[in-house]
């Protein structure tokens, strides 16, 4: 790790090598980092004593899941908030291995990942799982414990979730997508499918104002409605939410019909390059969070899978660049010009309400500016830190080069592709 030139914040390492057999055993926690004065041995025992007098408070019992993750463990806010939220107090600890046998490694490993997961600290809850998989399979030679390890919920879990931000990144990253239109501070491409029942939108578009503005007209979902009119009612919310995964439905009224757009979206936070990436999705596990069928013919609830890429301005310059990819499941073949037409009748102005609420967001007095003060989540001391960190962040990476990762637990990865082209 070195020191950034231009604030003198220590970086952090990037993600870690992949796990193989010569490597040395690491241990369960090796790059995990706890706020000081914090025993994160005890905290983990005293994590590990609830599950064992109430094991439901941290069971991954998939009648419980929340699109494959556990829903909220006790020992969330420890772990997505005191250790992250005050990373520059941190200091590195480790598990100990050596009077452990692999029923022990395998209850702390998925307790603590599980604890990760709540905060989407995907990069830890990663490493946390590898180095006990590695302790098992290649250093005990215990398949018998790899493969429980392997097949926990939590692992599963965290697979799923590191899936859904590799097929995140995969979208943001494609090739062969056609300009449509390009305007000042914006870019519109679009990319169709070989079947031309579905198609790929990108949208590059340079905002004004900060991360933490950008964020709040999306964050705070209850007031969604007030800065973007087309919505019909407040955006419902379900499950347990944290900042870093939401669920949520949106509806809208267009002629005779009720859109009904029901998402769940998972934000992973880029702390050495500075970035905010959100995996957007229809496809999750609804009924778990309790969402309503749908009430009559005239609700259309549309698939959708969106890509979010929210990256600060460089050079000590305010603004937000977010670059976007939304698939849309047209389920039927559509001529290009169509399509053309469409975009280029509605794309401005789709780029000014991105704009235009980000400014409603920063007006002095608005209901936003009192949540970005109170920050009771600490959400937006986060993206403040990922600000920082982008100042000081390689300039040789383009932005979408800055959130590829290699992961050392293989990936699940989801299925993309519209449900008509299936």
């Amino acid at each position: 790790m070195g020191a950034c030139s231009s604030c003198n914040d220590e970086l952090h390492a990037g993600p870690t090598e992949e796990v193989c057999e010569s490597a040395p055993a690491q241990n369960m926690l090796s790059h995990y980092e706890q706020v000081e004065n914090v025993d994160l041995q005890a905290e983990t025992n005293r994590i590990l004593e609830k599950q064992t007098a109430a094991p439901e408070s941290l069971a991954c019992d998939p009648a419980t899941m929340v699109a494959g993750t556990p829903q909220r463990a006790d020992a969330g806010n420890f772990i997505a908030q005191r250790v992250e939220l005050e990373h520059d107090k941190v200091k590195s600890d480790k598990l100990d291995y050596a009077k452990k046998n692999a029923e022990e490694i395998i209850r702390e490993a998925t307790a603590a990942a599980s604890s990760l997961l709540e905060g989407l600290l995907l990069d830890k809850a990663d490493d946390v799982l590898a180095s006990a998989l590695h302790e098992l399979e290649h250093v005990r030679a215990d398949e018998t414990g790899a493969k429980k390890l392997r097949d926990s919920d939590t692992f599963q879990a965290v697979c799923h979730r590191l899936g859904q931000y590799q097929a995140a990144c995969t979208m943001l990253g494609a090739e062969g997508f056609k300009p449509l239109w390009e305007k000042e501070g914006c870019k519109l491409e679009l990319k169709m499918d070989g079947s031309r029942k579905w198609f790929d939108y990108r949208l590059t578009v340079e905002i004004p104002e900060s991360l933490s503005q950008v964020m709040a007209s999306n964050e705070e979902t209850d007031l969604a409605h007030k800065a973007q009119p087309q919505l019909s009612e407040p955006v419902q919310q379900y499950g347990d939410l944290s900042p870093w995964l939401k669920t949520f439905m949106l509806k809208l009224s267009i002629a005779f019909f009720q859109v009904e757009i029901v998402q769940e979206c998972i934000r992973y936070r880029g702390s050495e390059q500075g970035f905010l990436l959100e995996a957007i999705t229809s496809e999750f596990d609804q009924a778990a969070v309790n969402v309503p069928e749908k009430a009559g013919w005239r609700v259309v609830r549309p698939w959708t899978y969106v890509a979010n890429l929210w990256m600060p301005r460089k050079d000590g310059k305010t603004g937000t660049v977010l670059t976007q990819v939304t698939r849309v499941d047209i389920g039927m073949s559509v001529p290009q010009w169509v399509l053309n037409t469409v975009f280029w009748t509605f794309g401005g102005t789709f780029v000014e309400d991105i704009r235009k609420s980000a400014r409603t967001a920063g007006e002095p007095g608005s209901p936003w500016q009192e949540r970005m003060k109170t920050d009771k989540d600490s959400f937006y001391a986060e993206l403040a830190k990922l600000e920082k960190a982008r100042q000081c962040a390689s300039s040789s990476l383009s932005d979408i080069d800055a959130v590829q990762r290699t992961w050392k637990l293989s990936t699940v990865l989801p299925n993309t592709i519209p449900p008509s082209c299936r």
